[in-house]
């Protein structure tokens, strides 16, 4: 039997793009988060045109990883320690002036087998 759709378009549309306007929320507390901690290490910051606004803020080095952490109060249990195609990192999630915020940390000297292996014996 073969059957013919119609409607494929309204079924697979992308997502509405956001407008910067839309995105205030996370440029405030972006803008909080300079007033509050600039002494911590400059993450690198996106603001994504899809999506809840949100403020992911990716470090360079541990250090910098647990300095935002810690300047966050997120858990240190919530972190989660990540691998994909040769490369580690940390991940953690919060809070902050009612925005999420997506925190990760490069720079780890594991590699991917000792984390896949760390992540068996968790499991």
């Amino acid at each position: 039997m073969i059957t013919k759709t119609t409607h494929l378009a309204a079924q697979v549309s992308a997502p509405k793009p956001r407008t910067l306007g839309e995105q205030a929320p996370a440029v405030h507390a972006l803008s909080a988060l300079v007033e509050t901690f600039g002494d911590l290490p400059s993450p690198h910051v996106s603001l994504y045109s899809v999506g809840a606004p949100h403020l992911p803020l990716q470090l360079q080095s541990p250090e910098g990883f647990e300095a935002w952490r810690t300047a966050l109060q997120i858990a240190p249990d919530t972190v989660v320690l990540k691998s994909f195609e040769g490369t580690v990192w940390l991940a953690a999630n919060g809070v902050f002036d009612g925005v999420p915020v997506e925190l990760t940390g490069y720079g780890l000297a594991l590699s991917p087998a000792v984390v896949e292996a760390a992540q068996a014996v968790a499991e």
